[in-house]
């Protein structure tokens, strides 16, 4: 049996699904799916940026976390003044020969008169609440690019920036000092805290910043044992004999 002319034309040439259609329905196809490949390119880089920004937040938290630790270990956790560690690199800074305009480096080192009995009688929340305070008021009564540091204990310690007059200093030590004996009220308790305070230059660069401070040391164990508000170490060696100090009671 022959076959006829259209059958012959669909087994000879298969249509395509596209074939029939009008210019304007391949044109909406067309359209459409460009529309699909947009949608899906638009969820991708949704995606990308969600991604994007959670990897930000995550580099910030650490970088946050970064700067916390670093001041952490470079500051009091009590009563948020520079640790020892950061008043030594202070100090290394001051004294570094080739930092510009360096002058005279001068350190007072103070320590708290009787804080072992305030501990003992208080208690050391009392003991924590004076050590905050003496902070606090060493902070405020320094001069603008002073450094004052709690370096453990009872002990702080001011990096006295500029060349200060052996008056000037003396002047400026016992200004600490009536600062930090204002009557300290805590709760119900009312303290009167009194300070030891030694004073060391160093006039070269030969000194170094440890026998600087040890210097400053010495001068405050001079003063705490003689009663005295104020003492100043000589030049040279660390004494290890409080007889080579001088010291100041402050009475004018």
């Amino acid at each position: 049996m022959g076959l006829g002319t259209n059958q012959l034309f669909s087994a000879s040439h298969p249509v395509h699904p596209t074939q029939g259609r009008t210019a304007p329905d391949a044109l909406a196809q067309a359209l459409a799916d460009l529309r699909q490949q947009h949608l899906a390119l638009r969820s991708e880089l949704d995606r990308a940026q969600a991604e994007l920004a959670h990897l930000r937040t995550e580099l910030s938290g650490t970088q946050a976390d970064e700067r916390m630790a670093r001041h952490q270990s470079r500051h009091d956790g009590l009563t948020g003044l520079p640790n020892r560690r950061l008043f030594m690199e202070a100090m290394h800074h001051a004294m570094d020969p080739q930092t510009p305009n360096r002058t005279i480096t001068q350190v007072m080192y103070l320590d708290i008169d009787g804080f072992k009995a305030i501990n003992d009688q208080y208690g050391h929340q009392v003991g924590d609440a004076v050590l905050q305070t003496v902070g606090a008021r060493l902070a405020k009564s320094v001069r603008i690019g002073d450094v004052v540091a709690r370096l453990g204990g009872d002990e702080f310690a001011c990096l006295v920036q500029g060349a200060l007059s052996q008056p000037q200093l003396m002047a400026l030590a016992h200004q600490l000092q009536q600062s930090i004996a204002a009557p300290m009220k805590l709760g119900t308790l009312t303290l009167h805290i009194q300070v030891s305070i030694g004073l060391a230059c160093a006039p070269n660069t030969s000194m170094t910043k440890e026998t600087l401070l040890a210097h400053a040391d010495a001068a405050m164990y001079h003063a705490k044992r003689h009663r005295e508000q104020v003492a100043l170490a000589p030049d040279g060696p660390a004494p290890t004999d409080p007889a080579g100090l001088s010291a100041t009671t402050g009475r004018g």
